[in-house]
């Protein structure tokens, strides 16, 4: 499931329903994460409201607080694979 869960609320819904047998999580730097995203929106023909640097800071910042914390459970639960 690319991008979920990103909250515990939602790693609890999915465990509640599925058997989870492995996760892969492709890392990359903060840096990374912000150039994608400006080059995201500078690619399309009408670009995202929402790919500007704010607010790509605010949904990278999200993802540390929030999603860190479910990467963190896989990656004690030994199912997690990542690749830099």
């Amino acid at each position: 499931l690319d991008g979920f869960p990103r909250t515990i609320a939602q790693l609890n819904l999915l465990n509640n329903k599925y058997i989870i047998v492995g996760v892969i999580l492709l890392d990359c730097k903060y840096s990374t994460m912000e150039a994608r995203i400006s080059a995201r929106s500078k690619q399309m023909m009408r670009p995202r409201l929402d790919d500007n640097k704010k607010i790509a800071k605010y949904r990278i910042n999200m993802f540390y607080e929030e999603t860190y914390k479910v990467i963190d459970y896989f990656d004690k639960s030994g199912l997690i694979k990542i690749i830099d």
